[in-house]
């Protein structure tokens, strides 16, 4: 425990040196807007809906898995983390894409109707996952949102 104190402070006082550094305040600022800049902030909002649906697919995913017996491997917990890591990818590319294009319209915007399936995908996830944990979910809207997502695939591939 003394140990853990020790790195904890450590990493406390190298933060609170680099505080008054131009260089960590210049980094900051650029580090802000650069986000800025690839992720859509008009779209924040959606942004922040799907992670916290991540985060929820996530959570009740481990807990699914541990009702349902299934082996709970740290090779999926990190599969998560680069799902996240990829959807931040895929949202700053779509929102790359309508600056290019210079679509401002939000019915038209690559990076809205991203972030809208997205939120699907994971939203059915989690809908699963509830019902893997013996809650009633409703079937018939589970089962349209898969249908909705194999089209998409489908339409994707063929």
């Amino acid at each position: 425990m003394e140990k853990l104190e020790g790195i904890c402070s450590y990493i406390v006082g190298v933060f609170a040196s680099l505080k008054d550094s131009w260089l960590f305040n210049a980094s900051g600022a650029y580090l802000i807007l650069l986000a800025g800049f690839l992720f859509n902030l008009d779209a924040l909002n959606l942004i922040a809906g799907l992670l916290v649906l991540n985060i929820f697919d996530f959570i009740t995913g481990i807990i699914g898995a541990k009702v349902y017996g299934d082996c709970i491997s740290s090779a999926k917990a990190i599969h998560s983390v680069y799902k996240t890591l990829a959807y931040a990818l895929a949202i700053a590319t779509a929102n790359l894409v309508d600056k290019s294009l210079g679509i401002s319209n939000w019915t038209l915007s690559f990076n809205y109707g991203l972030i809208s399936y997205l939120s699907v995908t994971e939203g059915t996830s989690i809908l699963e996952n509830l019902s893997k944990m013996g809650f009633t979910m409703p079937t018939r809207i589970i089962n349209n949102m898969k249908c909705y997502l194999e089209k998409n695939k489908k339409e994707d591939t063929g």
